[in-house]
């Protein structure tokens, strides 16, 4: 069963020729991962299934800052969401995705 995540995902993008460290407020839809049995006895080994990412998009973008945030306006940027999920990969997204309360 598919469930809805945000996921804050700090990287570093360009900004009139300077680096800039900014975090991207990610939130997509991903299906539990089981990596599958793959050594042992052939009645126990399976196939690794699940862990699909689907409907990435990028909610906020933000300049992390001391005492908050201070979001950056992204109106009219859609070329800046769509190069963030071209870039964001699969792993940093699951990485540390908690499915324990899965029901």
């Amino acid at each position: 069963m598919a469930r809805t995540f945000y996921k804050n995902v700090p990287f570093e993008i360009l900004i009139d020729g300077n680096s800039v460290e900014v975090v991207a407020a990610m939130k997509f839809t991903s299906t539990p991962y089981d990596p599958g049995i793959s050594s042992g006895p052939a009645e126990i080994c399976y196939p690794p299934e699940g862990g699909e990412i689907e409907d990435v998009e990028v909610e906020t973008l933000f300049y992390p800052v001391k005492n908050g945030e201070s979001p950056i306006d992204l109106d009219g940027q859609e070329w800046l969401k769509d190069l963030i999920v071209e870039h964001v990969s699969n792993d940093t997204l699951l990485d540390g995705l908690d499915w324990d309360d899965e029901p």
